[in-house]
């Protein structure tokens, strides 16, 4: 599962003429992080992409569980304590971040949750070891899971957050890439860039479309090798998140096992499903197309319901195993017409 973003070049008006395309690349978040921009001059946007990429610099350090001093760490390491010491106060961009994912639990009844941590953990360590958890193990992990234990409180100048059952974790793999690079477009565009994406892995987040096009050119891709589905969609000051097992899973006896866990049963999915989803709320596409994968075909329309303004395509095998498509009818105008899969 895989986006790729693709400035259309040709077509500026008059009053953009000055305006040149300048790319960059930061590392962050454990991935290459692109930002492509439209500025008068190549130091302006480099300071610019500069300030950009300080963000989500300063985000990963708040946010990855991969960083025992981070915020996200430390609330995760105090989970269930009793007294008020599993009380965390946390920076308002976590707030925010925390608050948009658990609006994504509650609409989907839990197919997204952003405390599956200990479940994601045990099947990281799976597919290193190309071997199930144990089941033992993975009862336990989904104990400890549960959306309706987070608890944030405080007052707005001091916010604070705590877990209330020992053992959760949040994961931040599903909410927090779409927020850093919304987050990371509204600083260029403080900065006075209009036009400019960002992109990391498989979240992208745009500005206004590059001088004189229609928008930015996003490829997607469901699947691969023989059986890839390609498609290109157009976007305008709106964010677009993917979410599959193209390159992530284990196989074992014969079946396959997606990193994508469903938080209900501690079980990585089996069912080859891949989720695109564009949403002006970029935290809100970045949830949603996992939680899209877990509830599968039967509950998309659903799901999507809940969502307005939010768009999807949804592959996933059927009862019979065939692959199948569903998609809300904005989606398809967001595709290209000479591309579509």
């Amino acid at each position: 599962m895989c986006l790729a973003a693709l400035a259309l070049l040709s077509g500026c008006t008059p009053g953009d003429r000055h305006l040149t395309r300048h790319e960059f690349s930061h590392l962050a978040m454990g991935v290459r992080v692109n930002a492509v921009v439209y500025a008068s001059d190549e130091r302006r946007a480099r300071e610019s992409v500069a300030a950009a990429f300080a963000e989500i610099s300063r985000l990963d350090e708040l946010l990855s569980d991969y960083r025992p001093q981070s915020q996200l760490s430390l609330v995760n390491a105090r989970a269930g304590q009793g007294f008020g010491l599993g009380i965390t106060e946390i920076d308002p961009a976590f707030a925010v971040v925390l608050r948009e994912s658990l609006i994504v639990a509650e609409r989907t009844e839990g197919a997204f949750d952003p405390s599956v941590g200990p479940i994601v953990q045990l099947w990281r360590s799976a597919r290193k070891q190309q071997r199930l958890p144990d089941p033992g193990a993975v009862a336990t992990a989904a104990a400890c899971v549960g959306w309706r234990d987070i608890i944030l409180g405080g007052a707005p100048e001091r916010l604070t957050l705590s877990l209330r059952k020992p053992g959760m974790k949040l994961d931040p793999g599903a909410f927090v890439k779409g927020y850093a690079a919304r987050r990371a477009v509204e600083i260029l565009r403080d900065r006075g860039l209009d036009h400019a994406l960002i992109s990391i892995a498989g979240d992208i987040s745009c500005s206004l479309p590059p001088p004189g096009q229609r928008g930015w050119r996003v490829a997607a891709s469901h699947g691969g090798g023989s059986a890839d589905r390609s498609f290109s969609l157009l976007l305008s000051d709106q964010s677009v998140s993917t979410a599959g097992d193209t390159e992530q899973f284990i196989e074992i006896d014969g079946e396959r096992y997606s990193h994508i866990v469903d938080p209900r049963t501690g079980l990585g999915l089996t069912n080859r499903a891949a989720a695109t989803v564009v949403s002006r709320n970029a935290t809100i596409a970045d949830a949603l197309d996992t939680a899209l994968c877990v509830a599968g075909l039967d509950r998309f329309e659903a799901i999507m319901a809940k969502f307005p303004g939010c768009e999807a395509r949804l592959e996933a095998l059927d009862a019979r195993g065939a692959m199948m498509c569903k998609e809300t009818p904005g989606f398809r105008l967001l595709v290209e017409p000479d591309r579509l899969p």
